[in-house]
C-alpha cells in the first residue's frame, strides 16, 4: 500500500514538473502583422471622423503602439494648420461611413501614394510619418486623383570653384568652397579676387 501511494506521490510530481514553466521555455515575444488601429474622436483623431490605421510589415506589440501615436500626431497636426476648405476634405474623406485608412509600409517608394482605383487608401511610408504632407494627399483622395508624395529635393549643394587671382598674393589657379544656394547664381569676381569659374559640382 505504502509503496502505491509512493508511486501515485512520484507521478503527480512528475506531471506538475511536466506541465511548470520553470523559464526555460522561449516565451519572448516576436515581431507579428500588427492588428488594424481604428482611431475615432472619441479615442484621439482630431475630428468627427474615422481612419483605420493598418499595415502588412511585422511589429512588436509595443512598437506598433508607438507607430500608431505618431501617425496620429501628425495627422491630427496637419488637420489643426489646414485651411477650412482642406479641413472640410478631411472630414469628408475620412468621415466614419467611408472607410478610409492609412496603410504604413517600410519600403514605399515615395513618401506617400494614392493609387488608382484605391482613392480612401493613403499608403504611407513609415520613415516619412512626420514629414508627409497629409493635406496634399487627403486632396488627391478628396479629388479621386492617383498622386504621389515625392521627397523635397535639396535646396542647395556645394560646388568647387576656381579662381584666378591676380591680386592676390601669390599666382595661380585656387580652389574655394563656394555654397551654391538656390536662386542664387554662381558667383564671379567674389571676395575682390579676379574672376571665378565653376569647376564642378558635388
Amino acid at each position: 500500500m505504502k509503496t502505491k501511494k509512493i508511486i501515485l506521490a512520484l507521478a503527480i510530481v512528475f506531471a506538475l514538473a511536466l506541465g511548470c514553466d520553470n523559464g526555460g521555455g522561449d516565451s519572448t515575444e516576436k515581431p507579428s502583422v500588427p492588428q488594424p488601429a481604428t482611431i475615432t474622436q472619441a479615442n484621439g483623431l482630431g475630428f468627427d471622423g474615422t481612419v483605420k490605421i493598418s499595415t502588412s510589415d511585422k511589429y512588436l506589440n509595443a512598437d506598433w503602439d508607438e507607430v500608431v501615436a505618431s501617425v496620429l500626431t501628425a495627422f491630427n497636426a496637419a488637420y489643426t494648420a489646414a485651411s477650412a476648405p482642406s479641413k472640410g476634405r478631411f472630414v469628408s474623406v475620412f468621415n466614419k461611413d467611408v472607410g478610409a485608412e492609412i496603410v504604413l509600409v517600410n519600403n514605399l517608394a515615395n513618401n506617400w501614394e494614392v493609387r488608382d482605383g484605391e482613392f480612401r487608401t493613403l499608403y504611407l511610408k513609415t520613415g516619412s510619418i512626420t514629414t508627409a504632407g497629409y493635406s496634399a494627399a487627403v486632396q488627391q483622395m478628396s479629388g479621386n486623383s492617383a498622386q504621389v508624395g515625392k521627397a523635397s529635393p535639396a535646396k542647395g549643394g556645394v560646388f568647387l570653384a576656381r579662381a584666378t587671382a591676380p591680386e592676390a598674393p601669390g599666382t595661380g589657379a585656387q580652389r574655394y568652397l563656394i555654397p551654391n544656394f538656390a536662386g542664387v547664381p554662381c558667383l564671379s569676381g567674389y571676395a575682390g579676387y579676379g574672376s571665378g569659374n565653376v569647376d564642378y559640382g558635388l
